[in-house]
């Protein structure tokens, strides 16, 4: 059984800052920007199986002009997240971030938090209620589109205190930064976690051909469950870039026709042993 964890470097739009700022909320970029890579995503996201994406040099910033200060807050946050990323206390007690930070920041004394299970459900709830939201916690798959639609503001990352301390590698990961312009700061990256059965699954997998690979899974057809979300290509064309070297993949997130081809078919092979 596989589970995947959050996808690596996590996209926090940059509205956020302007939810808190009492400025009017920014209307949407016009620029034109780089459309989302070929999984759908594009920073958040993206890594996948234990990697992570390079550093890259950064271009001269150019198109719309980030926000240049925070000002007072408006009072009231509204802000999209995964599951887990904002508690209240409400599921488990002791797991209370939302109140505290309410009362540390009265200018942002109402935190208004909607959970979305899917980065296609954020995508939703923000451009189906332009301009209701303030913020989003968005992987790679979904900021890249968010970006290109025009729903989200540039941003400055020097406003942010700790923006000094993120590593280099996600400072300006094309994820959320496009042609030199941040539209949101990253704030970590995971790889994904094979789970398995340890009475059952003998000898232990060394690699994800446990699932991907007929043969290996063949023992436990039937009984392997995946991601069911469109940057699962991205897992799949990470696996092909080394058991099938031909195909010549170099980033899980940029395909070519015939590597994103090929991707797919895995996992429509891996559907019929699921």
């Amino acid at each position: 059984m596989r589970t995947r964890s959050v996808y690596g470097a996590i996209a926090t739009i940059s509205l956020i800052a302007s939810a808190c700022s009492g400025s009017a909320t920014p209307s949407p970029s016009t620029a034109s920007v780089a459309p989302p890579s070929a999984t759908a995503p594009a920073s958040v996201p993206a890594s996948a199986t234990g990697s992570a994406p390079a550093e890259s040099a950064t271009p001269a910033p150019s198109g719309p002009t980030p926000i240049a200060s925070i000002g007072a807050g408006e009072g009231e946050l509204d802000i999209v997240v995964w599951p887990g990323y904002a508690e209240d206390g409400t599921n488990v007690k002791e797991y209370d971030w939302v109140h505290p930070f309410e009362a540390a920041n009265p200018d942002c004394g109402t935190v208004n938090v909607k959970p979305a299970d899917t980065s296609d459900d954020m995508y939703t709830l923000m451009t189906q209620n332009h301009g209701l939201y303030d913020g989003v916690s968005a992987s790679g798959d979904a900021s890249n589109r968010l970006i290109d639609a025009g729903e989200i503001s540039p941003i400055d990352p020097t406003m942010f205190p700790d923006f000094k301390d993120i590593a280099d590698f996600l400072k300006s990961p094309p994820h959320n930064t496009v042609n030199g312009v941040h539209y949101g700061v990253s704030h970590g990256w995971g790889g994904n976690t094979l789970m398995y059965r340890t009475d059952i699954v003998k000898p232990a997998p060394t690699s994800w051909g446990a699932i991907f690979d007929p043969t290996v899974s063949a023992p436990y057809q039937g009984r392997i469950t995946d991601y069911n979300g469109t940057i699962y290509i991205a897992d799949a064309a990470l696996y092909l870039k080394d058991s099938k070297p031909d195909l010549g993949i170099t980033d899980p997130y940029e395909l070519t026709k015939d590597q994103f081809d090929a991707s797919v078919a895995l996992l429509k092979d891996q559907i019929v042993r699921c």
